[in-house]
């Protein structure tokens, strides 16, 4: 699927450690992007590599908490989603305490997926409060719909194009 940030460019420069292409005072996004994914569920993580793909992006899918945390300090990706069990596992308060640490140590776009399997009201509103005092970028009350995550991937891909246009049109007054 192409959009309007997989064009062909001329000539590459570097801003920061990601490579943005420059064409005709237009600034793209490479065609391939890298994300970091987490979840309790291999069912969950295999659709999120999948629609990831679809959507032009190299998807890592970390076994686990100590995998994804040493990937954040070691790879400059610009992508980082944790999806989080149901509230009821032994796992959920380590995933919460690590997507928390994660997302204030990485400047990766973080998205965090709520715990579908048995959401109510309450616990939707408590997680999405939580995920939004961490600062992250998208919180998904569910993560089984295939539109909704492709949405999300190309609206992350247009979010760092507009993050690296603004960065390398303010680098010049430094």
């Amino acid at each position: 699927m192409a959009s309007a940030f997989t064009h062909v460019a001329s000539a590459p420069f570097t801003a920061g450690k990601a490579q943005i292409l420059r064409s005709k005072g237009s600034l793209a996004i490479p065609d391939l992007l890298s994300c970091l994914v987490l979840s309790w569920s291999e069912h969950r993580a295999e659709l999120l590599q999948s629609v990831a793909e679809d959507e032009a992006w190299h998807a890592k899918v970390c076994e686990d908490v100590q995998e994804f945390l040493q990937s954040i300090f070691q790879l400059d990706v610009p992508l980082a989603i944790v999806d989080l069990p149901p509230t009821g596992t032994a796992s959920y308060d380590a995933l919460r305490e690590m997507a928390a640490h994660a997302c204030g140590l990485h400047r990766s776009l973080m998205v965090v997926c709520g715990t579908s399997e048995e959401l109510t009201e309450e616990i939707d509103l408590t997680e999405e409060l939580w995920a939004r005092q961490l600062g992250v970028w998208a919180y998904l009350p569910e993560a089984d719909s295939v539109s909704g995550l492709r949405l999300v991937f190309a609206e992350a891909r247009k979010a760092l194009a507009q993050k690296s246009s603004a960065h390398a049109e303010t680098s010049g007054f430094l």
